[in-house]
């Protein structure tokens, strides 16, 4: 499997987007984020425009939990999008995704298109 596994990333390790970074956000901030998930190689957080990042985990296991895990979690004040990018497309891609985190152009919860996932835990009648 070496020789067809030799796309850039695969040098440094698993790469793992980071998207919604605040623009003050630096790799030393993802590799402290991500530090107690596993070995990480590298970290970089784009610049022009800011607002993402990428971190290499030396081992794939450890990428998933972290990304299991840390996907929409807050990260300096913002709810950060956490995934891994392998260069194969990922399975659960093919449905459009509905443009989750894409740049929050309707300001989360605007037109009441989608409801808030909250209703997971609706109020159950009590005495049952």
């Amino acid at each position: 499997s070496d020789s067809r596994s030799k796309m850039n990333n695969d040098a440094k390790g698993i790469k793992v987007f980071v998207g919604n970074l605040p623009p003050d956000a630096e790799g030393r901030d993802l590799r402290d984020f991500f530090r107690e998930y596993g070995t990480i190689n590298d970290a970089w957080v784009a610049r022009k425009p800011p607002g993402f990042g990428f971190v290499w985990f030396e081992d794939e296991r450890d990428a998933r939990d972290a990304c299991r895990d840390l996907d929409g979690r807050d990260c300096m004040g913002n709810r950060v999008r956490v995934e891994v990018s392998t260069g194969r497309p990922s399975g659960g891609r093919r449905g459009g995704g509905g443009g989750y985190g894409g740049g929050g152009g309707y300001g989360g919860y605007g037109g009441g298109r989608s409801p808030p996932r909250r209703y997971g835990r609706a109020p159950s009648p009590r005495g049952g």
